[in-house]
């Protein structure tokens, strides 16, 4: 399964969401407690709200100190999504927010990555396709 994976500092939970196994697209996102001593193994966050479109190929993370994971673009067997979601997995209830800010849209022959840094998300698209030459844009979180 491909998907989003991080090492909060706060929470010491290895946190993986969508991806894809085999032909079947993901939306759901597992937990592991890596530093308790006897593991439960992975954990289902159970989760309503906004609830994303299956998909894979998704970017994101969660910010050091912060319990909040962010999940933007990804594929599905159709469609190439270019929206954001929140999920907080310090509430009791964990909810998806889709994020209502302009999200730059994916385009094949201008590739992206994006990070995380200081609470603002940060995407790297190469302008075009043969130089370095970078556009950034920032997301606040």
């Amino acid at each position: 399964m491909s998907g989003v994976a991080t090492f909060p500092d706060t929470s010491q939970h290895f946190v993986i969401a969508t991806g894809r196994k085999g032909p079947i697209n993901r939306n759901d996102v597992w937990t592991l407690n890596i530093t308790a001593e006897s593991l439960p193994g992975w954990v289902l966050v159970e989760a309503e709200g906004d609830v994303p479109v299956k998909r894979y190929g998704s970017s994101g993370g969660i910010a050091d100190g912060d319990s909040v994971l962010l999940l933007t673009h990804g594929f599905s067997d159709t469609k190439r999504f270019s929206d954001a979601y929140s999920l907080d997995l310090s509430e009791a209830s964990p909810r998806w927010r889709k994020l209502r800010r302009q999200v730059a849209p994916y385009t094949p022959s201008h590739p992206h990555s994006r990070c995380i840094a200081a609470g603002t998300v940060l995407s790297l698209a190469d302008s075009n396709g043969e130089e370095a030459a970078e556009q950034t844009t920032q997301e606040s979180i």
